[in-house]
C-alpha cells in the first residue's frame, strides 16, 4: 500500500472507530474532517468540523483546522477569522505560536509583507524555538534577512528519532529543501522535497507540502516533470490547492493553450469560494483567452 493510500486507511478507521464508539467526541468529528480534507471534499471537512464545534464552540483542533480548510480554499478572509479565534482561546503559548503562524500566513498570501512580519514577531515571542513556522514564511517571502537570522536555530541537527515519532519529518526536509532551492542547490533541493515525499504527509498543517517536488520542478523549468508530479498530486485530491491553476501554467509554457485553459478553468471551479482579489484567481480569470 502506497503512503497517501495507507494514511487515508488509518485515518479513516480511526475516526470511524471513535465516531462508532463517542458519536459526541468533538475529537472525532475534528479527524473525520481531517479525512475529507486530505481527499479535497472540502464541503463534508467543513460539515464535520461545525459538527465538532457545535459540540465544543471552544474546540481549539477543530477551530484550526477549520481555518486551515479556508486557507486552502483561498478564503484567505474567513481563515483569518478562524485564526483569531483560536488564539483568542488559546491556553497555552504554543497554541498562540500556531495561531499567529496561520495569519502570518494569510498576510503573506495576500502580498501583505508588513503584516506578515509583525505575525511571525508574535508567533516567535509565543515559541522562540523551533524556529519552523517563521522561517517557513521567511522562505516563502524571500525575505534573506530572516531566513539569515532564523536558519540556525531552525535548522540544526535535530533528533530524527523524535522528529519521527511526531511526524514532523516533512517539515523538516521540506524546509532544508526550500533553502537549498533559494540558495540555487538545486540537486540537493529536488533531493530533500523527494525525500520530505517520502515522510508522513501533514494534512493537520497549513500546508501539507504535498506539492512542494511539483513546485520545484515548474520553478526550475522542468514543465514535464512538473505536469506528472502535479497528475500525481490531484490524483489523492483532486481539488489540492493551487494544484490545478499550476498545471495550467506548465502547460501554457508548452504552448499547449487548450489544455491550459481546461486546467484554469478546473481551478476557477475549485476555489469558486475564493476571495475575489486572490491574485491566482485574478491571473487565471485573465487568462482564459
Amino acid at each position: 500500500m502506497k503512503p497517501d493510500a495507507c494514511q487515508f486507511f488509518c485515518v479513516f478507521h480511526c475516526a470511524a472507530t471513535l465516531l462508532q464508539l463517542a458519536p459526541n467526541n468533538p475529537s472525532a468529528w475534528d479527524s473525520l474532517g481531517l479525512l475529507h480534507q486530505w481527499r479535497g471534499q472540502y464541503a463534508e471537512a467543513e460539515a464535520a468540523y461545525h459538527r465538532g464545534l457545535a459540540l465544543n464552540p471552544e474546540s481549539g483542533v477543530a477551530i484550526i483546522h477549520l481555518g486551515n480548510l479556508r486557507f486552502q480554499q483561498g478564503r484567505y478572509r474567513a481563515a483569518e477569522e478562524q485564526y483569531r479565534r483560536y488564539i483568542e482561546i488559546a491556553r497555552d503559548d504554543n497554541t498562540r505560536a500556531r495561531g499567529w503562524n496561520g495569519l502570518a500566513w494569510v498576510y503573506a498570501k495576500r502580498s501583505d509583507t508588513a503584516q506578515a512580519a509583525a505575525a511571525a514577531r508574535e508567533e516567535l515571542r509565543y515559541q522562540p524555538t523551533p524556529t519552523w513556522g517563521a522561517l517557513a514564511l521567511a522562505l516563502l517571502r524571500r525575505d534573506a534577512t530572516a531566513v539569515a537570522k532564523l536558519r540556525e536555530p531552525g535548522l540544526m541537527t535535530a533528533n530524527y528519532d523524535l522528529l519521527n515519532e511526531r511526524g514532523m519529518l516533512r517539515i523538516w526536509e521540506y524546509l532544508h529543501g526550500q533553502l537549498a532551492l533559494q540558495e540555487g542547490r538545486t540537486d540537493e533541493a529536488l533531493n530533500r522535497f523527494r525525500a520530505a515525499l517520502q515522510q508522513r504527509a501533514v494534512e493537520w498543517n497549513i500546508d501539507s507540502f504535498e506539492d512542494c517536488l511539483a513546485n520545484a520542478l515548474l520553478e526550475l523549468g522542468r514543465n514535464d516533470e512538473a505536469m506528472a508530479e502535479y497528475e500525481r498530486i490531484l490524483k489523492i485530491n483532486p481539488n489540492y490547492p493551487l494544484a490545478q491553476y499550476r498545471l495550467g501554467q506548465a502547460y501554457e509554457r508548452k504552448g499547449d493553450r487548450d489544455k491550459a485553459r481546461e486546467a484554469y478553468q478546473r481551478f476557477l471551479q475549485v476555489w469558486k469560494d475564493a476571495d475575489s482579489d486572490v491574485p491566482e484567481v485574478i491571473e487565471a480569470r485573465a487568462r482564459l483567452w
